[in-house]
Formats: C-alpha cells, structure tokens, sequence
C-alpha cells in the first residue's frame, strides 16, 4: 500500500497523539480478564500438512470443469460408438444355440 507523504504524515499524526493519550489512560482488570477470554475463545488455526495441502483449494475450483469435460466426452463417446450393431451380435448369440454359433465362428458345419 503506497501511502502519499500528507497521507503518512496524517496517520503518523493520529498514532503518535494516540501513543500520548495512552499514557494518561488507567486501565483496570476488567479489560485484562476481557482479552483474555477473548484470546480463549479463538479457534485454534488449521493446519495444512502433507503434499495435497497446497491443492486443495483447486480441486473443489476444478471439480466443476472435470465433471463437465466427462459430460461432453462420454456424449461424443455415445455418438461414436455403434451400440446397435453390438445389440444386435448379443440378440443373435442369445437366441441361437451356443453351439451353432460357435462353429459358424469357427467355420466348420
């Protein structure tokens, strides 16, 4: 943050008379009970230990754009593929006999 000089003479102002008037403030126990429970109540602050640390933020950032990408290929997938033809080879072996299908494979009769 780039203070301009009449800027940080203003603050520099504002905090020395601050520090000034300090000095004639009594300040009693209460204040110092107040902090302290204060200071007790505060969560402590998580930790962030191991190699994914660092990513975790980004993997809930790109989970969206993954899940879309999936979309969009499974349905060129299914546009590419012939599944009918596929049906159509299971229904023949389903319906005909294991046996004459397989020697129609293998060519002999």
């Amino acid at each position: 943050m780039n203070l301009r000089k009449e800027d940080f003479k203003k603050v520099l102002l504002v905090f020395s008379s601050a520090y000034k008037a300090e000095k004639n403030v009594e300040i009693g126990n209460a204040w110092e009970r107040r902090v302290m429970a204060r200071i007790q109540g505060l969560r402590p602050l998580p930790s962030r230990r191991g190699l994914t640390a660092p990513f975790e933020g980004y993997v809930w950032r790109l989970a969206p754009a993954a899940a879309a990408i999936f979309l969009v290929l499974s349905a060129i997938l299914y546009q590419q593929m012939d599944f009918l033809s596929e049906c159509e080879m299971a229904r023949v072996f389903v319906e005909t006999r294991l046996d004459d299908s397989l020697f129609q494979v293998l060519g002999a009769s």
